[in-house]
């Protein structure tokens, strides 16, 4: 058989099992948070098979991060540009591919039902200026875990804290996403269909008389 013969199967059996696991194998969404020292830090990641596209706030700065298993492959922070001067035309902001609004919660629909729960721990030491104010949350707290049933995918602890205002603590919250195959090509059929709208009134606009 002939060496490019070869190659073309591998690279099909590669992109099949890549197909069939995007389906079997479902995606990992967390969110995390971390209070320390009067700063509260969160993070939420959309993980698959050791890629991981991380959302943070460190330092009161928002970045994102494609990350490879551990190690941060790129790690950009989100600002916004500031507007360059220009000569005094002001541009219009262009349309793009702007899917419509049914189509966007038809999409939300798809990944809520998607979603299922996987776990939730954490643990926060809370205080107020109020020894009162934080009495009556704790007693809030406590009517609220023992009305909830009891669930060994949680695991939460909140300590009062009488005699000074403090917010420490960390928490995780786990989902996963099921069959992200279907949503990535929802997804996609979306994209192309707001491209050919968005192509079709470009069409209309230049063919439109003067």
């Amino acid at each position: 058989m002939h060496p490019l013969l070869w190659i073309l199967l591998v690279l099909a059996a590669l992109l099949l099992l890549l197909i069939v696991a995007l389906y079997v194998i479902p995606a990992r969404i967390t969110g995390s948070f971390r209070a320390a020292g009067g700063e509260i830090l969160f993070s939420a990641a959309l993980s698959w098979c050791g890629i991981s596209l991380v959302f943070s706030r460190e330092h009161r700065e928002l970045f994102l991060t494609v990350r490879w298993l551990r190690w941060d492959v790129v790690k950009r922070p989100l600002r916004r540009e500031e507007p360059r001067p220009g000569s005094g035309k002001e541009e219009k902001p262009s349309r793009g591919w702007r899917p419509s609004l049914p189509e966007i919660f038809r999409l939300i629909r798809a990944i809520a039902g998607s979603l299922s729960f996987a776990r939730f721990r954490g643990q926060v030491l809370l205080g107020f200026a109020s020894p009162a104010a934080t009495g009556r949350l704790y007693g809030y707290w406590s009517a609220l875990r023992f009305a909830v049933p009891e669930d060994d995918r949680i695991s939460f602890t909140l300590t009062p804290v009488f005699d000074r205002e403090v917010l420490e603590g960390e928490g995780e919250l786990e989902l996963l996403l099921h069959r992200p195959l279907t949503l990535i090509l929802q997804a996609f059929a979306i994209l192309m269909r707001a491209r050919h709208r968005a192509g079709r009134s470009r069409l209309q606009a230049t063919g439109s008389p003067a």
